[in-house]
């Protein structure tokens, strides 16, 4: 059981880490910004992974990690920790133990949210 499962938060930490940089290229696509919008470290055995946001990116409606979780538990529901619960100013925290098809899911509205609320 273990091993399958350690097998999955791998799979998933890969995966959440592909998403962010794949949202990083889009973001710079869209808007030619030269900075990234989120950061993540690969998780290394733990179910869950921080996400950075780049506070200043964002528009006037999400000025910390609070606004971040609580708007796009509105607009995408979606629910994510902020960072602040754990001493983490502008990170949001995502349980990555699910299957790999949710994470997925999760970064288009991840993606969709962080679009629709970039500075323009």
């Amino acid at each position: 059981f273990s091993d399958r499962y350690l097998d999955i938060l791998r799979v998933n930490s890969q995966l959440a880490y592909d998403q962010v940089q794949k949202l990083n290229i889009a973001v710079k696509q869209q808007t030619g910004a030269n900075q990234d919008i989120l950061t993540i470290s690969k998780s290394t055995g733990a179910m869950y992974t921080m996400i950075g946001l780049n506070i200043e990116m964002f528009d006037d409606s999400v000025n910390d990690d609070a606004d971040f979780a609580r708007r796009i538990l509105i607009e995408e529901n979606l629910s994510l920790l902020p960072g602040q619960a754990f001493t983490m100013k502008d990170y949001v925290r995502l349980v990555i133990s699910c299957p790999p098809n949710v994470v997925e899911e999760v970064f288009n509205r991840i993606q969709s949210f962080c679009l629709a609320h970039i500075k323009k």
